[in-house]
């Protein structure tokens, strides 16, 4: 095995060994606890993978990537361009959990530590955070191996073009307690065709969705851990209110085509926040 040009490859067999026997993860878990005693070279091969199935500590994969990437330039949530190009053999788990926890994964690789104190970086929180998902990374019909192989390639490619990386970090800080003022919601919504059957209703939830679909593009960020500032300083009767309302909304705004208003309204919603990234983050 050490012979082997690809020693990474040569571990698959261990990996799907267990797998189809519907062991749990021994291999790794052995790996794990006796990595100290291999070769720096099995390693750097193997704890990728070991970390992909326990969720332990990660550090760099090679120390040839010391100077790559940085934690603050890993998007919150992957775009889904980077989720189809470098994950479209990994099945078995659906896009949005895969395109967070290959976030997380990133982030980890680049900053150390575990997976929790990885998402806690990003901004993820809750029963929706790393945890959770790496208890799914099991399913039975995901390719663990595949998913490690596809996230080495994105962070090579990462590493590669590190000065084109926007500080993301940068940009959620900046947010945190951004909203659309009510001047600008009046602006935006102007330019918006007026209906021919039912005139548009342009309220406070409305303008509160906008805020957070802004800042879901500009930050690269899930909108379930998006601040909600404006829904923060209603009364409980409202908040309430406006919770029943949100993923409704939010899907109008983010499948276009279901509606012509909420499609016209998206596209204006994404020149605004490209505008607002070329007038206030330099990347």
């Amino acid at each position: 095995m050490l012979d082997s040009d690809d020693l990474r490859s040569s571990l698959v067999p261990l990996v799907l060994r267990d797998r189809t026997l519907n062991r749990t993860a021994t291999w790794s878990e052995r790996f794990a606890r006796e990595q100290d005693a291999c070769s720096s070279r099995l390693q750097e091969a193997g704890a990728p993978l070991t970390h992909a199935i326990s969720g332990g500590l990660s550090t760099r994969w090679s120390s040839a990537q010391q100077e790559g990437f940085a934690p603050e330039q890993v998007p919150a949530f992957l775009p889904k361009a980077w989720a189809d190009h470098y994950f479209k053999k990994c099945d078995g788990i659906s896009s949005r959990l895969l395109r967070r926890t290959a976030s997380v994964r990133l982030a980890q690789i680049s900053m150390g530590g575990s997976l929790d104190q990885a998402a806690e970086f990003l901004g993820i929180r809750g029963p929706a955070s790393a945890a959770g998902s790496r208890r799914r990374w099991a399913h039975p019909k995901l390719d663990v191996f595949e998913f490690d192989t596809a996230l080495h390639a994105l962070a090579t490619d990462m590493d590669l073009h590190v000065a084109d990386l926007p500080d993301y970090r940068h940009r959620r800080q900046a947010l945190q307690h951004w909203y659309l003022d009510e001047q600008s919601w009046h602006d935006l919504t102007s330019k918006v065709p007026p209906s021919s059957t039912t005139p548009a209703r342009y309220d406070d939830l409305k303008r509160h969705i906008a805020s957070i679909f802004i800042w879901s593009r500009t930050t690269q960020g899930e909108h379930l851990f998006a601040p909600r500032p404006m829904e923060d300083d209603q009364d409980c009767q409202t908040q309430r209110w406006w919770g029943a309302r949100r993923n409704t909304m939010w899907c109008l705004l983010t499948n276009p085509g279901v509606s012509p208003h909420y499609t016209a309204l998206a596209t204006h919603l994404t020149e605004y926040a490209d505008r607002l990234v070329a007038c206030n983050f330099s990347r």
